[in-house]
């Protein structure tokens, strides 16, 4: 019997109680698509989102296609979306000594 690596699941919590699960890709969950559902969700467009957040609309719809985002970004996008980010100190990187 041969055991593959099973897919764990993410489970990310909303402010308002209600929890999203979703399946890790690897060991990393695409933020993109959490944010993509949160905005789906919401009944925001990425216009409304760039006036409550400041966030270029061009930076945003980049993200969402695959691009790079600043932690400071996701953390806002995400505290408006009601979701939490937080750091796994398990998995963070650490220094060499």
């Amino acid at each position: 019997m041969t055991l593959g690596r099973q897919k764990k699941k993410c489970v990310i919590r909303l402010k308002s109680g209600e929890t999203l699960t979703l399946p890790e890709t690897g060991d990393m969950i695409d933020l993109a698509q959490v944010i993509r559902d949160a905005i789906q969700r919401c009944g925001i467009t990425q216009y409304q989102l760039n006036k409550i957040t400041g966030i270029p609309q061009g930076g945003l719809s980049a993200f969402l296609a695959g691009g790079d985002i600043r932690m400071e970004t996701a953390s806002k996008l995400t505290h408006v979306l009601g979701l939490e980010l937080t750091e796994n100190p398990d998995t963070a990187p650490r220094r060499a000594e």
